[in-house]
């Protein structure tokens, strides 16, 4: 799929691809996340998320620096926010992982 394709599920089911990333990047992290942990998806969840990863977006829990070199895009710079203990998108961009929860739990 490419980013024209549509998300086809939930409250974004007419967007594109490309639209749903612009428009809600932590609904996107979800996607990629529980994919990861959830291999009893919907065929769209699981596109989606395949075209998410192809963008360089990464799981939460992956953190190899090392690897990030085949990455592209923002993957590279949530790597080293998730390693600094920063959130690097939404609308607590740049506040600790600790204040976050601390403050809205």
């Amino acid at each position: 799929a490419d980013g024209s394709a549509l998300v086809g599920f939930g409250k974004h089911r007419d967007l594109t691809y490309e639209q749903v990333l612009s428009v809600d990047p932590i609904l996107c992290q979800w996607v990629v996340d529980t994919a990861e942990n959830d291999q009893d998806t919907i065929p769209a969840f699981g596109a989606l998320s395949t075209w998410l990863l192809q963008q360089g977006m990464v799981t939460a829990a992956w953190s190899d620096p090392q690897s990030s070199s085949s990455r592209s895009g923002f993957g590279e710079d949530r790597v080293s926010s998730y390693q600094e203990g920063t959130i690097s998108f939404g609308k607590h961009r740049g506040t600790s992982y600790e204040e976050v929860l601390q403050g809205d739990p």
